[in-house]
């Protein structure tokens, strides 16, 4: 992918090279540089003798030689698959364990549960919020190695960020200290999940592979136990509850979709229909995910709308898309409904596909002008999505219309931050990449005020948004927090 297109996913391993043999093409490049001396010199009345390269050309093509060229060569092919294997793979589990073992520190905070991204609101009447809406206060501003690709969590009166650098730090939301951090060893790409007690972290970009959900134990701050699987987990990790019982859900690329008991973090069932990288939603003993076109998917593979039974896993209907769905699908009354857009190809697909939540049935579509690329919202009847051009727009669902789009991002980039809901204003909160933090109507779209984030480069992650507080990172690692 190109730098337009750049995302935490698109950090590309060393590409693996075609080796060619050692001696064969060594021979030919003879015998043409020879072949085209001898055109050259007949130019000239010259005859040039070929007895030196038809005897180099017969010595190297004995069987013995040309057994030892191809040995070789798939000796270089075995150390360059095994070094991106090694290169790709997550940190040792005995490494993390060891490394956190140092680090976790005892908290007797209560941090309340966040099992899941919130995507869905009820329309609310706009009351004097805790944030000054035309001016936020910056109450302080910290460093970190590396910056985030998704959006931090407030808990407990903290700020968790899972970082680039491989770390959830878990920092003072009154001054930014830190309190302490869990180490995965690789890129925490995903949001963060927090049930019961416990914090539930992916991790990986694209290339990685045999990826890990990592679950670390609040209170003793040590690792309590781990899940594998074979593709990379960035998506969030989702705790779904249904009938009594309580699974937490984990998408994991080509690997597909794990569904793990939380207490033990062992598998349930999984099941594999296509490319998962974006959450789950769950919803009335149903499992709804959407699948899309791959990095390097040459064979233009199509991308589903699906439904999975909560409890076995079963799939109860199957959909097509116009394109790739990587986003975590929203619940509008008895319907669910997808974003679709490319991300890896150039395509100008963008749009919204609903269907019954019970049998799948096509219900809506409602086409948009470029990809779809954030976290949609559902307040009342009205859809707000944004493409990768940094246009936000509000869909009357009930009604089949385009209600408003604000473009909100102008300089170069591609805009991947979702924009939040915040109730008691009734306004939108959209951090883009690299034009600032905007706050709009969300009834009209109006711009209410722009927050100047210069000193802020590259954001990715959508801000997290409390009554009182408001939680900006960039990829670079620059955490502020204002009130």
């Amino acid at each position: 992918m190109d730098d337009l297109l750049w995302n935490p996913e698109s950090i590309r391993s060393v590409q693996e090279l075609i080796i060619p043999t050692v001696m064969i093409p060594l021979t030919a490049l003879t015998v043409a540089l020879t072949m085209l001396a001898s055109f050259i010199a007949g130019l000239f009345g010259i005859q040039l003798k070929t007895e030196g390269p038809r005897r180099l050309l017969e010595v190297l093509l004995k069987p013995r030689i040309l057994l030892g060229a191809l040995l070789l060569n798939v000796m270089i092919l075995v150390c360059v698959h095994g070094y991106n294997y090694v290169k790709n793979y997550p940190r040792f589990l005995w490494a993390i364990e060891r490394v956190q073992a140092k680090e976790a520190k005892v908290s007797d905070k209560s941090y309340g549960n966040h099992p899941a991204v919130v995507g869905e609101f009820s329309a609310m009447a706009p009351v004097k919020s805790e944030i000054p809406l035309v001016n936020p206060t910056l109450a302080w501003s910290r460093s970190l190695p590396k910056g985030a690709f998704r959006s931090p969590l407030l808990a407990g009166g903290h700020v968790f960020v899972g970082s680039m650098d491989g770390h959830v730090y878990e920092l003072n939301a009154s001054d930014g200290s830190e309190i302490r951090k869990f180490f995965v060893g690789t890129p925490v790409t995903p949001e963060l999940t927090i049930d019961e007690g416990f914090l539930y972290v992916g991790e990986g970009v694209h290339d990685t592979h045999s990826a890990r959900i990592y679950a670390f134990d609040l209170k003793s701050g040590q690792l309590a136990g781990t899940y594998q699987t074979k593709g990379h987990t960035e998506g969030q990790p989702v705790i779904g509850e249904h009938a009594g019982e309580k699974l937490l859900f984990a998408v994991s690329g080509a690997d597909g979709l794990h569904a793990i008991e939380p207490k033990t973090m062992t598998g349930k069932w999984k099941v594999n229909d296509g490319h998962i990288d974006s959450s789950v939603r769950v919803f009335q003993g149903r499992v709804f995910a959407g699948t899309g076109r791959e990095k390097g998917d040459t064979e233009k593979n199509r991308s589903y709308a699906l439904a999975y039974d909560f409890s076995s896993g079963k799939n109860l209907w199957k959909m097509e898309l116009p394109a790739s769905s990587w986003m975590t699908p929203a619940i509008w009354r008895d319907q669910v409904c997808f974003v679709y857009g490319e991300v890896y190809f150039e395509s100008g697909l963008g749009g919204i596909q609903c269907f019954r939540q019970d049998s799948g049935a096509p219900t809506r579509a409602i086409n948009l002008a470029s990809p779809q690329t954030t976290l949609p919202l559902i307040i009342g009847d009205s859809m707000i999505t944004t493409d990768s051009k940094g246009t936000v727009c509000s869909v009357d669902l009930a009604n089949y219309h385009v209600q408003w789009c604000q473009k909100v991002a102008f300089k170069k980039g591609v805009n991947f931050a979702s924009p939040v809901y915040h109730s008691s204003m009734d306004a939108l909160v959209y951090a883009s990449m690299n034009d600032g933090l905007y706050f709009l109507d969300r009834k009209t779209g109006r711009v209410l005020n722009r927050l100047d984030l210069s000193m802020m480069k590259s954001i990715y992650a959508p801000a997290e948004v409390s009554e009182s507080e408001l939680v900006v990172v960039d990829l670079k690692g620059l955490v502020h927090l204002y009130r």
